[in-house]
């Protein structure tokens, strides 16, 4: 596997001007994430600012792994939309992608 496949360490602007986000909102940015084939789940799991600077965590299935990579977003206020930023690689797992196994791994390495 590339690890240069892995959406470690990036950033992505979701504005209005792209083509596929005409109308921008909280969600625009999972909605991009979700349009890579080897993202299994972009979920957040902090929503409590109101101007949707949200954390959360996405998960890649790329052969027969898993991986964990923890996801921000910041409102970009004045100007349009969000930036998206990935960090660091937080957790990799061999088998089959399950939602429940995935939180609980995301909530025990950010413990």
């Amino acid at each position: 596997m590339n690890k240069n496949n892995l959406l470690t360490n990036r950033e992505y602007l979701i504005d209005r001007d792209s083509p596929e986000y005409r109308y921008v909102n909280w969600y625009s940015a999972l909605h991009f994430l979700e349009n890579y084939k080897s993202v299994v789940c972009a979920e957040w799991t902090n929503t409590c600012s109101s101007a949707g600077d949200w954390d959360g965590y996405l998960v890649q299935h790329i052969g027969n792994h898993n991986f964990l990579i923890p996801i921000s977003q910041t409102n970009n206020y004045p100007r349009l939309g969000y930036t998206l930023y990935t960090g660091d690689l937080i957790a990799s797992w061999k088998g089959e992608y399950n939602s429940e196994d995935a939180l609980t791994i995301f909530c025990d390495c950010m413990e």
